[in-house]
């Protein structure tokens, strides 16, 4: 529990009730110039004393919430990269893909389990002060945030169709390793395979392309609010390995 620490104030309001003592006994006699003067000196004393302990306690309080705001903003900027990193990785694999058409695209993606990167998340009561100064900004990271694991979590989605419905319906209509027309494919599997399969694949492709695009532009902005804080501090920076192409966007 946390103890409440006196304002400046009230040392003021201290010195003045026992100043105010002394003179009332000095002008009623009951203590001499000498008395006065030894009441004073440590009276004073204690005053600047405990103002200059306070002061110097506000100052290392301050030294420390400046502290945690840069140790927060770089933390936060660490993970918009970490995130930028793994969407431009799993949108490299992509990219051959994304110029066949619908149904080629969505039957020849490979179907692999996606990482789980559910520690990449902001801690947004460390950043709350960023409100202050940016509120746009704040609800802008976190809609990054959620359309980061969205795209991750519609990858998953289709994978998972792709392995649990659309591969056994493949094996039982034994067109698996043939050359067929997208015709055959989607009477062989049925119309609501077929078409779940090209819905899905070309939903997770375009949320990736989303993020890779959003994402180094929220990194260049949070950079930007970081070095306002913190104008003589380094900031982690992030460059896109390839630029988006063919992706439609």
């Amino acid at each position: 529990m946390s103890s409440v620490k006196p304002k400046s104030w009230v040392y003021v309001l201290i010195f003045l009730a026992l100043s105010g003592v002394l003179i009332c006994a000095y002008v009623a006699g009951a203590i001499g110039n000498r008395e006065l003067a030894l009441g004073c000196l440590p009276l004073l004393g204690t005053f600047f004393g405990a103002t200059f302990a306070f002061r110097l306690n506000q100052a290392k309080e301050h030294l420390i919430e400046q502290q945690r705001r840069k140790d927060a903003l770089s933390w936060g900027l660490f993970i918009l990269v970490r995130q930028a990193n793994a969407v431009e990785g799993t949108s490299l694999g992509m990219d051959k893909y994304r110029s066949l058409p619908p149904a080629h695209r969505a039957f020849t993606y490979p179907a692999q389990k996606p990482p789980d990167y559910q520690d990449l998340v902001h801690d947004f009561a460390d950043l709350k002060f960023v409100l202050d100064h940016d509120p746009n900004f704040f609800l802008l990271l976190t809609i990054e945030q959620e359309s980061f694991h969205q795209a991750y979590a519609a990858l998953r989605l289709r994978n998972e169709f792709f392995f649990e419905q659309v591969h056994p319906a493949i094996e039982k209509a034994q067109v698996n390793n043939r050359v067929i027309t997208d015709d055959e494919m989607e009477q062989a599997l049925g119309e609501r395979l077929y078409h779940t399969l090209i819905n899905t694949t070309d939903n997770a492709l375009d949320l990736f392309a989303d993020s890779r695009k959003s994402l180094p532009e929220t990194i260049e902005k949070m950079r930007q609010v970081a070095k306002q804080y913190f104008p003589d501090e380094k900031f982690i920076t992030f460059k896109m390995k390839a630029k988006l192409e063919n992706s439609g966007k």
